[in-house]
């Protein structure tokens, strides 16, 4: 019975996400004003003393971002991570961070119970969205706007997605409830979904794209990239299978 109504309920919100593919992204703030060009060099991109380069929780990520030094780009951040790293590849367009066609997937980082998506180029370029998983199929969900200028409040990354009594996010995941686990900020979790079936890249492929990717031309574009692929093992990661598949 539960099956069933989280089926009739995903359908009804695929309609409503036809139109609201950017609903849970926050409206920019003053970084998104800051310089775009990217990070030739990571050498400075590296957790501070005592923090952790694999976040297990949004905290975590939060205090890597507030070792690193400012401003941190999207890349930086990436290039802070510990390796190997798992990750998942899409290029699926049906998100508020959309991938733009298979050269710049949606790159998915799963650290334990914590889901890093980036994307390199496109309208979600400048975002970091995060998803704790508080069950197999469900998730805390927060997001910052890049690059970071001041060190990030506890709050921010879930203060940004509200959206009347509940956050943006809820429009297309549904099921949306208040979480209690966090009492710094007003947190919800909803559905997790996994990326529609049939998106799949393989690293391969954005290997390939690393291999050619031209600085001076694309240089946020290609500082992504790199800082994903050039700084140590990546491997593939499958989503459980009870998770669902976004409509």
């Amino acid at each position: 019975m539960l099956k069933r109504t989280l089926q009739t309920r995903y359908l009804l919100l695929a309609s409503l996400c036809l139109f609201a593919y950017q609903a849970c992204s926050g409206t920019p703030d003053a970084a998104s004003q800051a310089s775009t060009a990217a990070v030739s060099s990571f050498d400075g991109c590296k957790p501070g003393a005592g923090i952790s380069g694999s976040p297990k929780t949004i905290e975590d990520a939060v205090a890597l971002i507030n070792s690193l030094p400012k401003p941190v780009t999207v890349a930086c951040f990436i290039a802070a991570l510990d390796r190997p790293l798992k990750a998942n590849l899409s290029s699926s367009t049906s998100s508020a961070q959309p991938a733009v066609g298979s050269r710049s997937p949606r790159i998915f980082i799963v650290i334990d119970k914590l889901n890093i998506s980036a994307v390199p180029d496109g309208i979600g370029q400048d975002v970091v969205e995060f998803s704790y998983m508080v069950s197999e199929t469900m998730s805390v969900k927060a997001e910052l706007q890049f690059p970071i200028l001041n060190n990030v409040l506890p709050q921010e990354p879930y203060s940004r997605i509200r959206y009347g009594t509940a956050t943006s996010c809820g429009i297309c995941h549904g099921v949306e409830s208040r979480y209690t686990g966090i009492t710094f900020a007003d947190a919800f979790y909803s559905v997790a979904f996994q990326p529609q079936k049939g998106s799949r890249i393989s690293l391969d492929s954005l290997r390939s794209e690393n291999a050619k990717c031209n600085s001076t031309a694309e240089p946020k574009r290609c500082a992504i990239i790199s800082a994903f692929l050039n700084r140590g093992s990546v491997q593939n990661y499958d989503f459980p299978s009870v998770m669902p598949f976004f409509f």
